[in-house]
């Protein structure tokens, strides 16, 4: 190849080196769009918990009531009192979770006064409402006496009169005097034998229920509509049962004598957990 022809032949090569390309090139680069973190957050450990409480003067129940209880007697005090229980009491029926709030004490419920007396179940209804309260189920009275061991006493298996109100002599009563209005007073004066609420201080629940059993019989709603909504429990400080199962159902509504008082029961509130 001649000199002139191969000097063509390099510059028609560099002009086709150096020409842009007809070819799209590769887009340009984005940044991709960003997303802001998802954080799991806990509670705010600064707001108080709730939950359901009583007013200061009532207990709370939180418990199980068992509907059919065997408690075989091993010794009997008199023909219709045990003096001790076996050990454990067997729930042998159904059980029934309870959760509400009982008086500390018997009506008026307040630790040194006298339980009240001679009101009629109708009476101690009515004065539970215009409390705010109810009249207590035979069901919440016995979970508060039984306590999550179903004891046929609060305070254990073994009666003892040095531990509640119970076993006292009392003289025969003298129902015309104690229902005429003029001796009403005197007559009950003659047979009173109540203590002060609250102060023995063995005679309390496992539930911190004071004199469930002894001192004064309380009218209760009776789990049976017969013969009677009516019912007592816990006995009075005579020779009584005197036992948390136990119920007396033969007084109707109406009925009042020296020893028939009562407690007050309600639903639990829901509040701040202290």
């Amino acid at each position: 190849m001649k000199h002139g022809a191969l000097a063509h032949l390099l510059v028609a090569l560099a002009a086709c080196a150096g020409s842009p390309s007809n070819e799209p090139g590769p887009p340009p680069a984005t940044a991709l769009p960003t997303r802001t973190p998802i954080v799991a957050t806990a509670p705010d450990a600064g707001v108080p918990a709730k939950r359901a409480v009583c007013p200061e003067e009532m207990v709370e129940i939180d418990g199980e009531y068992c509907k059919e209880l065997a408690q075989r007697c091993l010794a009997k005090r008199l023909p219709w009192q045990c003096a001790e229980f076996e050990q454990p009491s067997r729930c042998t029926g159904a059980v029934v979770a309870m959760h509400y709030c009982i008086d500390r004490f018997e009506w008026p419920n307040r630790r040194g006064e006298l339980p009240a007396v001679m009101f009629t179940w109708k009476e101690a209804k009515k004065t539970c409402e215009d409390a705010g309260k109810r009249l207590c189920s035979e069901a919440e009275w016995t979970l508060a006496c039984e306590g999550p061991e179903r004891l046929p006493f609060p305070y254990g298996f073994a009666r003892d009169a040095a531990a509640c109100p119970i076993d006292k002599r009392s003289p025969r009563v003298d129902e015309q005097r104690l229902y005429a209005s003029h001796t009403r007073e005197a007559e009950l004066a003659r047979v009173d034998q109540r203590e002060p609420s609250g102060s023995r201080p063995r005679c309390v629940s496992a539930s911190g229920v004071f004199d469930l059993t002894g001192n004064v019989d309380e009218w209760v709603v009776s789990q049976f509509s017969y013969p009677h909504r009516s019912a007592l429990k816990g006995g009075n400080w005579g020779q009584f049962r005197n036992a948390c199962r136990p119920a007396t159902r033969k007084h109707d509504e109406n009925w009042r004598f020296y020893q028939t008082g009562f407690r007050c029961c309600r639903e639990p509130e829901l509040g701040v957990r202290g």
